[in-house]
């Protein structure tokens, strides 16, 4: 059997590309070194209250980033927009993602080789963010962000994919890019919000390093595995769990109940499956466990805003 290639593990990506030969060009990017791939990261400090980094980048060796827990900053709120323009050959591109967390909150990312990865984050004073906000409801949320672990995840919409190409498609010689960006990072922030405050009620249960870790395993194994409905009693003991909890930190991790976070990553690979394999609606059902072709035209429509037929042949 051939050996699994083990990853390269790190806390900072950007500090071990540093390390190993990145220079910065004259807009201040780092350039990724041919041994470690291609591509670039870039920091940009858009004024006091926010702070912005872009990456594009391929690499050949796997990575595993694993955040320290070290430095907690509790006035910080990061939104991670991960994979925007996700890779359709690996399963990975199923989890395009906008991601807010606290920082001590040990997560890990793991960075596939030969896979595109496109990303932006974008760090807001809390302070700020609150100043945005419309009813004391929404100021209340982000002044307790202040106090306890956290981790709250969105799928990215298309209008977050267009903002996010205007971003990397930009000119880093034009004039004004600063106000550009900043512009950008408040579109973006803009979107997200407006689709997470949709949740309600947002909650607030306390959540470990443990618990993420679990709901993100769960939510991977879902990924991999969409022709079979998941098994909350199963899940439940897999993870050393109630269901009650297991439900309930699900729903406010990702926004939806498990059974319909499915329905959802089953569908966009049903759009995958008819978009880009060109299968059959018959052939994209059958493979993602329908046996009934008329249920999964309904859950298809209720998903994507159109029939399998209609969306094949406008592919």
């Amino acid at each position: 059997m051939k050996n699994e290639i083990q990853p390269i593990v790190t806390d900072d990506l950007l500090q071990y590309i540093i390390a190993n030969g990145g220079i910065s060009d004259a807009d201040g990017s780092v350039l990724i070194p041919d041994k470690l791939g291609s591509g670039y990261m870039k920091r940009i400090e858009l004024f006091s209250e926010m702070r912005m980094m872009l990456q594009e980048y391929t690499l050949t060796k796997p990575v595993k980033i694993i955040r320290s827990q070290l430095e907690v900053n509790r006035e910080l709120v990061v939104f991670s927009f991960r994979n925007i323009f996700p890779a359709s050959h690996h399963p990975d591109s199923l989890r395009s993602s906008v991601q807010i967390s606290s920082s001590d909150l040990a997560l890990e990312i793991d960075v596939f080789p030969h896979v595109h990865s496109s990303n932006i984050i974008i760090g807001v004073t809390v302070d700020y963010l609150s100043s945005w906000m419309e009813n004391e409801v929404q100021r209340e949320f982000f002044s307790n962000l202040k106090h306890q672990s956290y981790f709250y995840e969105e799928f990215i919409s298309t209008k977050i994919r267009d903002i996010a190409q205007d971003v990397f498609l930009k000119d880093k010689k034009a004039p004004f890019n600063l106000l550009f960006f900043k512009i950008k990072a408040e579109e973006l922030l803009y979107e997200f919000l407006k689709s997470f405050f949709r949740r309600i009620p947002i909650t607030n249960y306390i959540l470990n390093a443990t618990d993420a870790k679990s709901l993100f395993s769960i939510r991977n194994e879902m990924a991999l595995c969409l022709d079979q409905p998941p098994q909350l009693t199963l899940l439940a003991k897999q993870h050393h769990m109630s269901v009650s909890k297991l439900v309930k930190l699900f729903r406010q991790v990702f926004g939806d109940s498990i059974y319909n976070y499915f329905q959802t990553l089953r569908m966009q690979e049903a759009a995958r499956l008819l978009r880009e394999e060109q299968l059959s609606v018959s052939e994209a059902g059958y493979q993602l466990g329908f046996s009934n072709l008329s249920h999964f035209s309904r859950i298809f429509e209720k998903h994507i805003g159109m029939k399998p037929k209609k969306y094949s042949l406008s592919s």
